[in-house]
């Protein structure tokens, strides 16, 4: 267990300083203040359910969470589309912003990276500046 969260650990860190960058990227967003918010590790309650978020950010019109995974597993990638899709209630007052997701890993086989693609989330892989967007070029997000 503390192997696996150590690993989890060094993942997430790589991946949150690069997701402004990112976010700025796939929406053609200012590169050098894009965010109006960007907390890690957010802790959110929806009456008596609690549940905890890698990293969530907002601009203008939008919000997206991003989950961190030290090895991303296709079986993965339904649990996070529902987690985009459940997600609305623990963040009210992005009522009415679109919610993109985003899912992060320091290695990424190119049929993952498709499968991901086609469910329309941001996919974050290692690449010449930390973390890169490793989606299709025109790719563009879904809303949840």
């Amino acid at each position: 267990m503390a192997r696996s969260r150590a690993s989890w650990g060094r993942s997430s860190r790589t991946s949150w300083p690069s997701l402004p960058r990112v976010v700025a990227a796939v929406f053609g967003l200012d590169e050098e203040n894009p965010l109006e918010r960007f907390a890690i590790r957010e802790q959110r309650r929806a009456n008596t359910e609690r549940r905890e978020f890698d990293a969530v950010a907002a601009w203008p019109g939008y919000f997206l969470i991003n989950e961190t995974k030290s090895q991303l597993r296709p079986e993965d990638v339904p649990v996070f589309v529902e987690t985009l899709r459940t997600a609305r209630r623990f963040f009210p007052e992005y009522e009415g912003r679109k919610l993109v997701g985003a899912l992060a890993s320091l290695y990424l086989d190119p049929t993952l990276i498709r499968y991901i693609e086609r469910q329309g989330i941001i996919v974050m892989g290692l690449g010449d500046d930390l973390m890169d967007a490793k989606n299709s070029p025109g790719f563009r997000p879904a809303e949840f």
